[in-house]
């Protein structure tokens, strides 16, 4: 699970009183690190400013889309699902659990949307939950959920470009394409435009096709080139272009399934991103890289 704790400050919501992102990642990796309990959950107001009555006219989506991360999942009905199984049809894809607030408002705008669009329209909710799988069936039966609801993993969560809070929602148009990101409460009013306007469907909206610099799709994040307490000075240009190149692809092994760069940026505290940094640098300053 990634170690990265994102504090998402927003407007507060008209018809949500506390509605907010649970961000737990950092403890996770405390509690990985130390072996010391986490924390206590941290929630912090956020949401949606068109569930407060404002919002846009215009429809963002990822002017280069990439295809949804290639991943397979357990159903709670038993059956396995995958990218491939949901092409053809707009894709929601949610990241909650039952423990989170803002997850739960969600839950009926999606209940409705899944029953007006059916046939047209897919949604996932993937659980982030610790808790066993039974207790969440329960709690998809308690709330009649008509959408599909699996279990997330960790590899699952990764694949996305690790789930910073919860709920986390991917927009897919009908190629299988992530089009679009929610981090935080949404309204139901921005997924049913955004659901119509993959579908072609009328929207009284503009819809714009706009550069994603990572936001969306963590591959089109450009690659970090100042990288905290690894030297690149005394490689030539050619090495240098070499380093980072590598230093951007390099799993670090520290459990954050991120790249060495991303690592070291988000937490220049890393020992082992720092280790692993420098060997890479020094390889490739020996003509040793690759190998």
């Amino acid at each position: 699970m990634n170690k990265r704790v994102a504090l998402m400050l927003g407007a507060g919501v008209v018809m949500v009183a506390v509605a907010g992102v649970l961000l737990y990642t950092r403890n996770m990796r405390d509690m990985a690190k130390t072996g010391k309990p986490a924390k206590a959950p941290v929630v912090v107001l956020g949401g949606d400013p068109a569930a407060a009555g404002g919002g846009s006219d215009v429809i963002q989506f990822a002017k280069d889309p990439q295809p949804m991360p290639n991943f397979t999942v357990k159903t709670l009905g038993g059956r396995s699902l995958t990218p491939a199984d949901l092409r053809g049809k707009a894709v929601i894809i949610n990241f909650w659990a039952t423990w989170c607030g803002p997850c739960k408002a969600e839950i009926p705008d999606l209940i409705a949307l899944q029953k007006k669009y059916e046939g047209k329209l897919q949604i996932v909710g993937l659980s982030v939950d610790q808790a066993p799988e039974q207790t969440v069936a329960a709690f998809v039966k308690a709330h009649d959920m008509n959408y599909t609801v699996a279990m997330a993993p960790d590899a699952v969560q990764a694949s996305f470009g690790g789930i910073y809070g919860i709920p986390t929602s991917f927009i897919v148009d009908q190629q299988g394409r992530i089009v679009q990101k929610h981090i935080g409460l949404t309204s139901g009013r921005v997924f049913e435009r955004e659901v119509r306007a993959v579908l072609g469907m009328p929207v009284n909206a503009k819809i714009e096709r706009v550069l994603d610099s990572g936001t969306v799709n963590p591959v089109n994040a450009p690659p970090v080139t100042d990288i905290a307490g690894i030297d690149l000075s005394t490689l030539t240009p050619t090495q240098k272009a070499e380093a980072i190149k590598k230093l951007n692809s390099t799993t670090c092994t520290c459990g954050c399934d991120e790249s060495v760069a991303r690592c070291r940026s988000d937490d220049p505290t890393c020992g082992v991103s720092l280790a692993l940094g420098k060997r890479i640098v020094e390889q490739i300053k020996a003509g040793k890289a690759g190998h």
